[in-house]
This record gives structure tokens, sequence and C-alpha cells, in this order.
């Protein structure tokens, strides 16, 4: 699961402190995996540089489910996982453009600055980066409105704990964790105005073991709901050993959790890729970024458990019409920081520009933007 930040074009500046160094699983550069069509007489295919396993459960996983879809579609793909966000990762780009690729798909936002000079090197291809915020004449950033189904997910936490402690296990303070982080907690509290959501930094997106010891020491605080912005979900194995309850990210995790799991804030790549791969190999594509809220089908709650109560489920259908009626923000004031200083004043939202580039905690998180 995975890094990103997804930028529109001009908002650069909003998050210019995000460093580009982030990366997931690191190792042996796998060999390219090829469609069983690319040998065809059609020469559009896309290359997609994953950063993990595609069998990691997680962020990767659910990418590659967007690429298989697109497959399925009539879109020859070839890909390579395990691919460092370091020079290596240009090599890799160069590779899959001499077997083919006139479309690169880099799924992690540490592959930045790497697609940037390759962008620039291969000014016929279209380089699609996931979450970055950087632009080129060939470089363009695509994500989902993530923060819209933490919303949704925050909701359910605040109707289902009975402690009023909710624990949420993260990577790195980037303004798509800590605007995640918030909109879960404005979620929350619209069920429950007392709750509290508890951060835990791991500072890495990959390492398991890691990331279990802060699920424990989150459970020892009393949380009794855990969630989570890293790349597996071995954080929110503690609650399902303990009998408590968690919310997955990326992917439904109702079988990878089956005694805890609530719902998930997941992905659904394919509603993204499937009709951008389409206009580009009919060759009308408009060149944008793409940030797709609820709307575009791309972040999804993608499943609820028999744990999940009517009142949560009620809750989400409410807020996920207004939402995509327009008539609601996540981010809508009035809204506090942890001190309380008014962020966003009553009878305003924030705009893309404030979003990019949150680094505030709003009230009741328990923790620090680091």
């Amino acid at each position: 699961m995975k890094r990103f930040i997804a930028r529109l074009a001009g908002c650069a500046v909003c998050i210019a402190a995000v460093t580009a160094g982030f990366s997931g699983c690191r190792g042996k550069t796998e060999t390219a995996q090829v469609s069983a069509e690319q040998n065809s007489s059609d020469s559009f295919i896309v290359g997609f540089v994953f950063d993990g396993y595609i069998n990691d459960g997680g962020w990767c996983y659910e990418q590659n489910r967007g690429r298989v879809a697109a497959e399925a579609a009539g879109i020859k793909t070839i890909y390579k996982e395990n691919v460092p966000a370091t020079q290596e990762c240009v090599k890799v780009i160069d590779d899959l453009i001499n077997q083919g690729a006139k479309v690169i798909v880099g799924t992690t936002f540490g592959f930045m600055d790497y697609m940037l000079k390759a962008a620039a090197a291969h000014p016929d291809v279209i380089f699609l980066h996931c979450g970055g915020y950087k632009n080129s004449a060939n470089l363009y950033t695509y994500l989902g409105r993530q923060y819209q189904s933490r919303f949704l997910c925050g909701l359910i936490a605040g109707s289902e704990t009975k402690t009023g402690k909710l624990g949420y296990i993260a990577a790195f303070s980037i303004p798509e964790v800590v605007r995640g982080i918030n909109a879960y907690t404005l979620g929350a509290q619209i069920a429950n105005p007392d709750v509290q959501v508890i951060v835990r930094w791991t500072h890495t997106w990959y390492d398991p073991s890691i990331e279990k010891e802060a699920g424990k020491s989150l459970l020892d605080e009393g949380c009794d709901i855990l969630t989570e912005h890293e790349s597996t979900a071995a954080s929110l194995e503690p609650a399902e050993e303990n009998g408590l309850m968690t919310i997955g990210y990326t992917t439904d995790m109702s079988k990878t959790l089956p005694k805890s799991y609530l719902t998930s804030s997941g992905y659904n790549w394919a509603s993204f890729f499937v009709p951008a791969f389409k206009a580009m190999k009919a060759g009308t594509w408009e060149k944008a970024n793409f940030w797709g809220g609820l709307e575009t089908g791309v972040p999804v709650l993608p499943s609820y458990s028999d744990r999940v109560t009517d009142a949560g489920k009620q809750l989400v259908s409410e807020y996920t019409g207004k939402i995509t009626g327009g008539s609601y923000k996540v981010f809508q004031g009035p809204v506090y920081d942890q001190e309380g200083k008014i962020r966003i004043p009553e009878g305003t939202a924030a705009g893309d520009g404030d979003l990019l580039s949150m680094n505030y905690f709003v009230r009741g998180v328990v923790g620090k933007v680091e």
C-alpha cells in the first residue's frame, strides 16, 4: 500500500516539502512479466513498474488487479515487480520501453524523480505516476481522493467503537497520510463526538515486524479498532488476534482478517486504468492529472462484514450521497486543529491546494505530524 499523494497540475509548490525518497519493498528487480498477447500485431502496450510484489495483499496487489482488468478489456501490458526507488527504476523503465511500452505506469510515490528523468528521455511515451506532484509535457499523476473513503470508514469506526479510542498506524507524515488521518477522524466524530484517533508512526512503508508492534502498542492504550496506512496488514494482526476490530486499507481484507474486519478504504484502479488506456490507444485521451473522488469509482469501500451495524451503514449511505452530490465536503468548516486554531472557517471548504499541502492534525487526533 504505499505512498502517493495525488496532485493536480500547479500544486507542486503546495507540497514541495514532501521528499521523493520514500519507497516500499526493496530487493532484486524481477524479470519482466509479459502479457500473453504481447506478440500480436497490435503495438499499443502499457508497462507497469511495481515497487513490491503483486501478491502482497495490499498496494501492489490492488494496482495489479487494475492492470489485469485492463488486459481483460483488450489492453496489452508488461510489468516488473519489486523495483527499488533508486536509479534502477530508470533502467527498468528503459527496458519496458525497449520492449514496446507506449505508456509507463509508476505505481508508487518514491518513483517520482526517476520517472521525471525517464520522461525527459522518452518524449513520445506517456508516463503516469501514482501520487506524485511533479509534471512535465508527458508525465501526469493519478490517484483517488482516498480521504473521502477514509471519512466513510471513520463513520463506521465511530459507530462501532466501545472505548472511544481508535488506533491508526501510518508510515510517513506526508500530506496524503495526514489528510487521511484527519478525514478518518472527522468522520468518526460525526458518529461519536468524543472519539480519539491515536496515531503511531512506523517510518517505513514495509516492515511487518515494526508494523505489528505498532498495532500492539495501540491496543495497550485501549484502542478497540485499528486501521493503517502501510504496505501490509501486519499492523492489524494484533486486533485480529485479540478479538477486536479492524478497518483495512487499499483492498478488501475480509479474508485476511476474517475475525476482526469491518470494512476497507479501498481502491478500484480499473475504473481509471481501463477508460484511460482505451482512450490512449484510440488517440483520444485528454492529457491531464487524475484525482478522482467517490463518483469515479476509484476510492471505494469494497465490502462490509456482518459486524457493521445498520447505524454505521446508514451513515455511510447518507454521506456518500452528500459527497457525490456535491452538498458535503469532507473538509468543510468549521475545522479546528489540535491547538484549537481554526483551520477551515465555517461556511468554507478546503481547496485542493490546502488538501495537497495538509501538514496539521485536526482536533481529536492524538499524536504529532513528525
